[in-house]
């Protein structure tokens, strides 16, 4: 994607190119991945529906790009309406005690067929400041499945290979590959009748997956982090260009602004995390939880204090 990073300009949307660091930042459990496309495979706009063909009316599809939806800025509800199974019978889990199963989560064919009923919940925007920005776990399920049918592969895989793999972050994946369940810590939610921690059942993610379907360790996230710094090595750069790596942080994608720090934090059924760094002093942290009712605040006051100290004694 190209822009005038030097002058520190938005890029106007009609000079969107989809090139080999184009990214898109993801959330949830490690949403603040980064997703290179394909070059020259999607259309010069990065429009959504070039890639979507079979979406329905997709809402404003002239002017709804790649990069709106990366900047939560196309103006798409927070969810789909085709997820309705799944959040009710989480609701009728949690009111049943765990005695009830959970419904998987909508297919991709399910997920794109809603788009033609939908209504945006605000006018696109082309650009807005980050606190004006509606987050939407929809729009980043329609751009996943958009660079999916983009790069020809299979999102899990073109993720690993592309982009865990080269940076070292080894145990690092998706939670679709097989026999995972009995590898990674199960999840949990806390029961306010009981006082204990209930542990979440299995279930499917489908379309989730492209909201945050992974899994990582502490010591792997510390490396995305390292990643954001890393400008003079050339493997670093195959997986995102300096240049698109200036531009996430310029446009803050992924990253919340929490001055002198910027953070992002995520949630799926079961899990919480959160990875946090100071861009200036390059020194952070990474929070990874099988639990859903955590609060992170004390715990990133307190490793604040700790490291802005230990840098100022250097």
């Amino acid at each position: 994607m190209t822009s005038s990073i030097q002058q520190n300009t938005p890029v106007s949307l009609k000079n969107v190119v989809i090139d080999d660091g184009f990214w898109s930042a993801r959330q949830a459990n490690n949403r603040e991945h980064t997703l290179p496309a394909i070059k020259h495979q999607m259309e010069k706009t990065g429009r959504v529906d070039a890639c979507l063909g079979d979406a329905g009316d997709f809402p404003a599809p002239v002017t709804t790009t790649l990069f709106q939806l990366a900047t939560h800025t196309a103006g798409l509800p927070r969810n789909t309406h085709a997820d309705t199974s799944f959040e009710k019978s989480f609701d009728r889990w949690v009111l049943t005690g765990g005695k009830d199963s959970l419904q998987p989560f909508s297919t991709d064919k399910e997920l794109l067929q809603t788009l033609q009923y939908l209504k945006l919940a605000y006018p696109p925007c082309h650009y807005v400041s980050y606190n004006d920005r509606h987050y939407s776990n929809l729009g980043y399920s329609v751009l996943g499945i958009a660079l999916h049918r983009a790069a020809k592969v299979e999102y899990a895989t073109y993720i690993v290979n592309n982009i865990c793999r080269p940076l070292q972050m080894n145990s690092t994946g998706c939670i679709t590959e097989p026999g995972i369940d009995s590898r990674i810590a199960k999840g949990y939610r806390y029961n306010n009748n009981t006082g204990h921690h209930d542990q979440l059942p299995g279930y499917k993610i489908n379309s989730a997956l492209y909201a945050g379907g992974m899994y990582s360790t502490a010591r792997d996230l510390c490396k995305y982090i390292s990643f954001q710094f890393q400008n003079d090595d050339a493997r670093y750069a195959k997986v995102l260009s300096p240049d698109s790596r200036a531009m996430m942080h310029l446009f803050k994608i992924g990253w919340k602004p929490a001055y002198p720090f910027v953070l992002h934090e995520g949630a799926f059924p079961g899990y919480r995390s959160i990875v946090v760094f100071n861009p200036n002093t390059k020194l952070g942290w990474v929070i990874l939880t099988n639990a859903n009712d955590v609060d992170f605040n004390a715990i990133n006051n307190s490793f604040a204090e700790i490291l802005t100290a230990a840098y100022k004694k250097q």
